[in-house]
């Protein structure tokens, strides 16, 4: 990364910005750990909690993604490089907004008229431990390019793009394995179920565009 980039990153308002940014990311690493967890809930409280947790979070992702933008507006930024870190801030609420989404899906599951497949059910637990890995390799990237580390943002933005693609193939694979259950699930249930699959979706498709975004900080601070 160029020293004039590392320069805007380092001054005291821009430094703020960074700051908040980070704890941003490691939020959303607890909100889709929280999912996960929620996911693998057995009791229907614990999947209440979890959401009930995740709506704190999300409230408090909410406020900070607003000061965030206050300050951006504040500082000396390049226009460009203020607008890549706004939609890369408002991505990363997408991201927890959509986890946040996925678990009121889960809490409505739970009160489903039928049992769940475990079956069908292990889609989701696939698919919300491969969510929490590409959040976690987002917070990794976010916390190397407030760093200026190059090559390390670059390494880490190709593996959020892997990861997000790995969260793709398991959504396909989901939809396809809906057929296996088409008679014993009914389909209010299924709508559900197919609700919860595309907040994931959403959440993972996030995570890519906040990658987007980084890689082009790091052009424009060539």
């Amino acid at each position: 990364m160029s020293e004039l980039l590392l320069d805007w990153f380092t001054r005291r308002r821009e430094s703020q910005v960074l700051k908040m940014l980070r704890e941003n990311a490691e939020r959303a690493v607890m909100i889709a750990s929280e999912f996960n967890d929620s996911v693998n809930s057995k009791a229907k409280n614990e999947v209440a909690r979890h959401a009930d947790v995740l709506h704190k979070y999300d409230d408090e992702a909410d406020r900070a993604r607003k000061k965030i933008e206050g300050e951006l507006t504040k500082g000396q930024l390049p226009p460009k490089i203020r607008e890549d870190l706004l939609h890369l801030t408002r991505r990363m609420d997408a991201t927890m907004f959509h986890c946040k989404d996925a678990s009121r899906d889960v809490e409505i599951l739970t009160q489903a008229p039928v049992k769940i497949p475990e079956g069908l059910w292990s889609y989701y637990r696939k698919l919300s431990a491969k969510l929490l890995e590409c959040v976690s390799a987002m917070r990794k990237m976010i916390l190397s390019l407030i760093q200026a580390k190059t090559e390390e943002t670059e390494q880490n933005i190709i593996q959020v793009e892997k990861l997000e693609h790995e969260v793709d193939v398991l959504y396909s694979s989901t939809k396809l394995g809906f057929s296996k259950y088409d008679q014993t699930v009914p389909t209010s249930v299924f709508l559900n179920l197919y609700d919860l699959l595309k907040e994931i979706e959403e959440a993972a498709d996030s995570c890519e565009y906040i990658a987007d975004q980084a890689r082009m900080i790091l052009i424009r601070g060539q």
